[in-house]
């Protein structure tokens, strides 16, 4: 059997009180269509250079803060630069980190 690639990939739990929000997937979609998820996904190619991330987000690695900045406005619609910079952000934590080789997989939980 080949071996599967192995991507860079970032996940947000939102955390809003004692509630969380999660995105149901497209059922057209080829993997886990239907199911519910925290958003997230694999770090484009682009997300490994440009704008510096948020102040909240110091110390964590600058192409996984991106690529989630881009994941939660293309599946939420919500602006994760704009959230930080009003307060609407008040705190970001990371929950994990997988590392496989040169592949990193990070879970970020944001208040």
């Amino acid at each position: 059997m080949a071996e599967e690639a192995i991507f860079d990939a970032v996940t947000a739990v939102l955390v809003c009180g004692d509630e969380f929000y999660m995105v149901r997937r497209q059922t057209w979609l080829a993997a886990f269509p239907g199911y519910q998820a925290f958003p997230g996904g694999r770090v484009d190619e682009a997300d490994r250079s440009g704008e510096a991330p948020p102040q909240a987000f110091a110390g964590f690695e600058p192409a996984l803060v991106r690529a989630l900045i881009r994941e939660i406005d293309e599946e939420v619609g919500l602006d994760l630069r704009a959230a930080c910079a009003t307060g609407v952000v008040e705190a970001v934590r990371q929950l994990a980190a997988c590392t496989t080789g040169s592949q990193t997989a990070d879970s970020f939980a944001i208040y």
